[in-house]
């Protein structure tokens, strides 16, 4: 459409119908931009608008000018400087796009940079829309559906195999660091197994090695009743300071050494997010009421055989 000057100042273009892949598409409410340019089209009438020659236009759904809001992790926000309210500008691959922060966490769902962005997905299309002839497809698909495997085959095949889909809520890397709990669980029992294995072979050794001490003791004028209790009180003090200075050291390591391994098994871990260990309170008491008890009636055992050792035990003939 040449003006005065004989320079072509863009051609006058009318829609009448639009579909996609073959389904009508209702224009009403619609508008055009420029791809690139990311103008609006001047609107000639009610369904026209003028095309510059050499440009492509596409129909998108009218946005306003607001910037798009997102969710930022916390080690990207202290990168750039910004809190909740923020301005940034999200640089996509050909334009770059305004956004404003609307909260700060410690980490991206579903991203493996501590220094991530959460958009609304159809704010990102529409900007790849308007600035690019042909967007690149998404690359990775999260599904959730009652059937994900379905969904799943649907997606790749609607989008020729360029997509990955994964299911939201499967996690791999979750299940396997689920795990660690169970080896810690069952390390703990293989341990108290131990520890009760080792208390029996002590009564054992102390039963047979202190048999004439009994005799001695038994003939000096202590009973077998009081042989019995200062034995018991004997292996309670033992016992008891071993049992402290393995919770002392388990502690340590549980807080230096595990974390540490925890978080080294973890790839790509989130700088802003620091690994902790949380302690199951019930189950962990419940254990050593449950170790304490075990442990009590080993020393109960030992105080009645060496009571019943001391009725029976008779002053060796060296020792008399």
């Amino acid at each position: 459409m040449p003006d005065k000057d004989d320079e072509p100042d863009g051609i006058q273009v009318s829609l009448a119908t639009a579909a996609v892949d073959g389904t009508p598409v209702e224009l009403v409410g619609w508008r055009g931009v420029e791809i690139a340019e990311r103008v609006p089209l001047i609107a000639v009438g009610t369904s026209g608008a003028v095309v510059d020659p050499g440009t492509s236009a596409r129909l998108l759904t009218p946005t306003g000018v607001a910037a798009a809001r997102v969710v930022v992790s916390r080690v990207l926000a202290e990168t750039m400087s910004a809190g909740i309210g923020s301005e940034l500008s999200l640089p996509l691959r050909n334009v770059n796009l305004r956004v404003t922060i609307s909260a700060i966490v410690d980490g991206i769902p579903g991203s493996d940079r501590s220094d991530a962005v959460l958009i609304d997905a159809r704010a990102l299309e529409l900007e790849l829309l308007r600035s690019e002839v042909q967007p690149a497809p998404a690359e990775l698909a999260w599904i959730g559906a009652q059937d994900p495997a379905a969904a799943g085959r649907a997606i790749v095949a609607a989008l020729d195999g360029s997509v990955r889909a994964e299911v939201a809520s499967h996690d791999p890397l979750g299940e396997m660091l689920a795990t660690s709990s169970l080896v810690l669980w069952v390390t703990a029992i293989g341990s108290v197994v131990l520890a009760l294995a080792a208390l029996g072979a002590v009564v054992g050794a102390q039963l047979r090695s202190r048999r004439d001490e009994t005799a001695v003791l038994r003939a000096l004028g202590f009973s077998a009743r009081q042989q019995g209790a200062l034995r018991r009180r004997e292996l309670l003090a033992v016992v008891g300071f071993g049992a402290l200075a393995g919770l002392v050291a388990g502690a340590l390591v549980v807080i230096v050494v595990i974390a540490v391994f925890v978080r080294a098994a973890v790839p790509g871990s989130y700088l802003g997010i620091p690994t902790e260990v949380a302690l199951d309170i019930p189950l962990l008491g419940g254990a050593l009421v449950c170790f304490a008890a075990l442990v009590l009636a080993f020393v109960a055992g030992y105080g009645a055989l060496v009571t019943r050792q001391g009725r029976i035990a008779r002053v060796p003939e060296d020792a008399r």
